[in-house]
């Protein structure tokens, strides 16, 4: 258990339920458009999820950005010039 943890137990925070089953394993059950926004200086694990949601996610859009980890404060017209037009169907 790390400190975060144990700060979220001794302040009766962090109690929250398991999904069954993960989340990870229902990604097919989506049937929605979904863009998918990568950061290309994220965290390696963080850029790891997205190949994952467009193997799993039938109509996905995958975006990069030059960003790190908060493409939406990095470059925010960029972002919502992107989210605006996935938003009209461009």
């Amino acid at each position: 258990m790390c400190l975060n943890d144990l700060k979220k137990s001794a302040a009766g925070i962090g109690d929250e339920q398991s999904m069954s089953p993960p989340g990870y394993k229902r990604l097919g059950e989506i049937h929605v458009p979904v863009l998918v926004i990568v950061g290309d200086y994220d965290e390696p694990m963080a850029s790891l999820a997205a190949p994952f949601m467009e193997q799993g996610i039938a109509d996905v859009r995958r975006v990069n950005m030059p960003t790190g980890h908060l493409p939406s404060l990095e470059k925010p017209d960029e972002f919502n010039r992107i989210v605006l037009e996935f938003l009209s169907g461009n």
